[in-house]
């Protein structure tokens, strides 16, 4: 009797045993099969770890677009400089014939003889890629370095500071460079504020032979 009743309390552990791991294998295709039928967002907030992985991968394709989109490009590559015998360096007039502030005007005692306002406008900046853009429409060749963004029209004379229009690539040394070139912006400012010459005269001079007019020194 005693070796029966061991031989039944053994078997009805076994029975136990087994029922247990069926339960946790059972719970464990439940859990997994419930998480597929989850929506998406449910899902994601689910697999911590998952969404950790995706949102660096974002992160890499942002910083990728970020580096590839400071290419700089230009609509045009057959602007040409003006040379003339003199050695002045003149804008191509179709690409940038030059172009006056209109606020100048009649109001030069306000503006560009006040040099409060000419610093001001000064301080007024084309976008940062405009030398490169230019450079590429006027196919000029060498290091960025060299050349500066020119005004055809200087802000001291009355032109626009930003305007496209006036703005124009010059080598930044050399006798027909921008050095040379603001020496007779600065006479002809002069001459405008002593009420010798207007600005459109000013202007006209300085959109095609500037050098024409002279150094201050030639006098």
């Amino acid at each position: 009797m005693r070796r029966f009743v061991a031989v039944a309390l053994a078997l009805l552990v076994m029975v136990v045993v087994l029922y247990a791991i069926g339960s946790a294998g059972s719970a464990r295709d439940t859990k997994s099969t419930a998480l597929q039928l989850l929506p998406p967002a449910q899902r994601a907030t689910t697999t911590p770890i998952q969404t950790a992985a995706s949102g660096e991968s974002t992160k890499a394709q942002t910083i990728t677009s970020a580096q590839t989109s400071s290419i700089v490009t230009a609509s045009r590559t057959d602007c040409r400089w003006r040379r003339y015998r003199d050695g002045a360096i003149g804008p191509d007039p179709d690409c940038d014939p030059g172009e006056l502030d209109v606020g100048v005007v009649g109001h030069t005692g306000q503006t560009v003889c006040s040099p409060a306002w000419v610093a001001a406008a000064s301080e007024l900046q084309p976008p940062p890629a405009t030398l490169e853009r230019l450079l590429i429409e006027y196919q000029l060749p060498g290091s960025p370095a060299s050349y500066v963004v020119a005004r055809v029209v200087p802000v001291e004379a009355g032109g626009s500071p930003i305007s496209p229009r006036n703005l124009y690539p010059l080598p930044l040394d050399g006798y027909g460079g921008q050095h040379t070139r603001m020496m007779v912006a600065d006479q002809l400012h002069d001459e405008i504020c002593s009420h010798k010459i207007t600005v459109a005269q000013a202007a006209n001079t300085l959109e095609g032979d500037w050098l024409s007019k002279g150094l201050p020194d030639d006098d």
